[in-house]
């Protein structure tokens, strides 16, 4: 008995730092290559756009998963192929589900996604510019106004960087955004969601019989 109480215990204090915490996206990117990560008390999962890896990290350990070979996607292929048949021929012998339910699943996902946009916490981000001028006189008066506005603004600067340059080489444009929301919140969101939808016209759906 005491066992089962003290692992209720770690159970809910578990559960009580999760929600107490947030959940972090951060996307940073260098022309069109972006690097996406999700993450819970520094742990969680990325995706590098450079080589295509994801990867799981918690703090500085971090495990990259290996690119699936052709053989293997063909398999997956087949699988999803079959899977589809599957479900034609169960919504053939089902009947279809009533305008009326559609349109309360619908209500109900645009109100879930509204408040959940609502409810995400903007932390930092930032664009940096780096055009490259061919033209050395367009390039210098492109700078001049760069310098201008940094100077009129100095706090853009750390939200938008304009410093173009002079030459042949390629531009760059780079920049990262960081937001976040309490899982608390999302927590209430979604179990407002389960209220909104209508559940028990799902199940009956559900284990309708057969035509």
């Amino acid at each position: 008995m005491i066992y089962i109480l003290i692992a209720t215990c770690i159970i809910i204090a578990a559960l009580a730092v999760i929600l107490s915490a947030r959940t972090r996206l951060s996307v940073s990117f260098q022309n069109a290559v972006f690097n996406i990560s999700v993450s819970v008390l520094g742990c969680g999962l990325k995706l590098t756009g450079e080589d295509r890896k994801f990867s799981v990290f918690c703090g500085r350990w971090i495990y990259s998963f290996k690119k699936s070979s052709k053989t293997s996607q063909e398999k997956r292929k087949k699988e999803v192929a079959l899977s589809q048949e599957d479900k034609k021929l169960k919504k053939k012998s089902r009947p279809r589900l009533p305008l009326s339910t559609l349109v309360k699943i619908a209500r109900a996902g645009i109100i879930f996604v509204a408040r959940f946009i609502a409810s995400v916490q903007y932390n930092e981000g930032q664009l940096d510019l780096q055009p490259v001028i061919a033209n050395p006189a367009l390039a210098g008066m492109a700078f001049g106004w760069g310098k201008a506005i940094n100077g009129v603004f100095p706090g853009m600067q750390r939200v938008f960087n304009l410093a173009p340059s002079g030459g042949t080489g390629a531009s760059r444009v780079s920049g990262h955004l960081v937001l976040s929301i309490k899982n608390g919140r999302v927590a209430a969101l979604v179990w407002r969601l389960l209220r909104d939808l209508p559940i028990k016209e799902l199940i009956k759906y559900k284990f309708s019989k057969k035509r």
